[in-house]
């Protein structure tokens, strides 16, 4: 078995999901830099970060569709029905909804250093809107 068959998975998934540097999962995997590199460079990890960060960017348009249903579905049973939502759906609503405009200026920072107009890091503008919506902001 080669050092890549036994760590080269979780080298790239440290790389590219979680957004650790080299130096970092060199220390986690007791593996050398140079060693890294070379797999980073062979294998394409950063094209595949970089697909990973982008796919990561589209949560405000997938937000906004899932409340934009669940408001629209709510309001069809109350017009039909006279049936009022749940607490639930309500706080869901309520907090989405708060959260909508953080997450579109976070992901309009992370186009504006796409651009090159704002050095900001990647990994750091994934973790903010993760963090965001996991309310531990």
């Amino acid at each position: 078995m080669t050092k890549y068959d036994e760590y080269g998975e979780k080298a790239r998934i440290l790389f590219v999901e979680e957004q650790k540097s080299i130096t970092t999962i060199a220390l986690l995997l007791s593996l050398s830099e140079k060693t890294l590199h070379k797999w980073k460079n062979q294998y394409g990890w950063e094209e595949q970060r970089r697909k990973f960060l982008e796919g990561k960017t589209s949560c405000h348009n997938a937000l906004y569709e899932l409340l934009n249903t669940i408001v629209s579905e709510t309001l069809e049973k109350y017009r039909q029905d006279k049936e009022l939502p749940d607490k639930d759906t309500l706080n869901f609503i309520k907090a989405m909804a708060d959260k909508l405009p953080r997450v579109k200026n976070i992901e309009d920072l992370f186009e504006a250093q796409k651009q090159g107009e704002h050095k900001a890091d990647k990994a750091d503008i994934v973790e903010t809107v993760h963090r965001y919506l996991t309310g531990q902001n």
